[in-house]
């Protein structure tokens, strides 16, 4: 049910009822938790997307770092990046998003953001 809302997934196939949809993966997580456990680091990207619906980033954040060795590192530097941009932490996420293009150009976007000090300067 969440990769159904991937991107490319959502191009091929639009969710037709997003309420519906929100609803059934709200109770397939709660169904997960109430049979696992929580936080499990199998299912630490999940728990981290949940929080994030619910706009609970630092939760999110605090938790990845906490499980970050057991997330594949492009993941992990991807959801630090864009936690750190939901948090508006400008700095941090500057730099995140250096790191992550650095590491994964393919997947960073044309334009990664810049720390200021290596933002190209304009002359006067």
């Amino acid at each position: 049910l969440a990769y159904r809302e991937l991107a490319d997934v959502v191009a091929a196939r639009p969710i037709a009822d997003p309420d519906a949809h929100d609803a059934r993966l709200r109770r397939t997580w709660e169904r997960l938790v109430q049979t696992i456990g929580r936080p499990r680091p199998e299912f630490v990207l999940l728990e981290i997307r949940m929080l994030r619906r619910d706009g609970q980033f630092g939760q999110a954040l605090e938790l990845l770092e906490e499980f970050g060795a057991a997330v594949d590192r492009k993941w992990l530097l991807k959801k630090r990046r864009d936690l750190l941009r939901e948090l508006e932490w400008q700095p941090a996420a500057r730099e995140a998003a250096v790191v992550f293009a650095a590491q994964y150009p393919e997947l960073a976007g044309s334009q990664p953001d810049l720390p200021a000090s290596t933002a190209p300067q304009s002359n006067p």
